[in-house]
């Protein structure tokens, strides 16, 4: 039974995995370098998200505020004498690691195999156009596996 399965498995009818654009969420809670920085980290906790991209007037990709980035205020209260605080900017991950609706789920997936990134914002010609998560791939994963399954006729 198992050269059955592998011969199945190499048929040409096999599928090809989608490019992000296909499985991306266009579902983010985006702010603006000028937000403040605790109005940014009410929005994560309230919205139960680990990161939101920060986008200019034009929704170009300027910059990824974390709750890492947001940590940096417990930081500046212990070694400052003023109030902690002030504008994204001053606190949002600048380098940031964004793909393109056409990057392949294979190259997404190493991404996120090669950095401790959850999430990675989707950008078209420097505009925002959606992220993408590690979830949005294992949901890819899946169902390719339960294709695969019920093309060789094994129940999951």
């Amino acid at each position: 039974m198992v050269s059955s399965y592998q011969a199945k498995l190499q048929t040409p009818t096999r599928e090809h995995y989608p490019n992000t654009g296909e499985f991306m969420s266009q579902s983010y809670v985006p702010v603006t370098p000028e937000t403040d920085i605790y109005k940014a980290m009410a929005l994560l906790l309230k919205h139960q998200v680990t990161g939101a991209p920060v986008v200019d007037e034009a929704h170009n990709l300027v910059g990824i505020v974390s709750e890492k980035d947001c940590l940096k205020l417990a930081a500046q209260d212990a070694y400052q004498n003023d109030l902690p605080g002030g504008p994204v900017r001053n606190f949002m991950t600048k380098d940031v690691v964004a793909v393109t609706p056409d990057t392949g789920l294979n190259q997404v997936a190493d991404i996120f195999i090669k950095t401790p990134y959850k999430k990675l914002p989707v950008v078209d010609h420097g505009k925002l156009v959606g992220v993408v998560r590690r979830r949005d791939v294992l949901f890819v994963l899946q169902e390719f596996h339960q294709k695969r399954m019920a093309f060789v006729g094994v129940e999951n």
